[in-house]
């Protein structure tokens, strides 16, 4: 008697560039020209969901004076790219664009507002008095606003 068995390997191929989603590294702030604290990650799919290896990824500042690094990156096995965005000195939102392929999308940062040491924030946080910060919306500069924020001791809390 002979016996044969018989074995099956299927190989799915991932397509075309279907779909980019942002991993890591979207609506982050930081003080003007300097590099966000997290990478900016990003991971590929074809139309049916499979990874798609080997896609170039291409970043570019859209506002804003940033820049990226690498300004190009391939996908890995599990169909991410990682970059760097160092922001403009511009202050404000900046943004950075994501393309792979014929898809993209578009990343947010805040550069933010300069805080004098121990002028109080908008949510009533004072910055600290050792160093320069910045806020993550609009200081308040004047001494009847340091007072009426009820602002009387320096916390960190809100300042980066």
């Amino acid at each position: 008697m002979i016996r044969i068995t018989a074995v099956a390997v299927a190989l799915a191929l991932a397509l075309a560039a279907a779909s980019l989603t942002v991993l890591s590294g979207g609506g982050q702030f930081a003080p003007p020209g300097t590099t966000l604290p997290t990478p900016i990650r990003v991971r590929v799919l074809d139309e049916y969901g499979n990874l798609v290896t080997g896609q170039t990824t291409q970043y570019a500042s859209l506002l804003g004076t940033g820049a990226a690094s690498p300004s190009s990156a391939a996908t890995d096995a599990f169909g991410e790219a990682m970059t760097v965005w160092t922001l403009g000195p511009e202050q404000g939102a900046q943004q950075l664009a994501v393309q792979a392929g014929a898809v993209s999308t578009t990343l947010f940062a805040n550069v933010g507002t300069p805080c004098s040491a121990g002028y109080c924030l908008s949510n009533g946080a004072c910055c600290p008095s050792s160093a320069q910060y910045y806020c993550r919306g609009s200081c308040y500069v004047t001494y009847n606003n340091l007072l009426s924020a009820g602002c009387t001791t320096a916390v960190q809390g809100a300042c980066f």
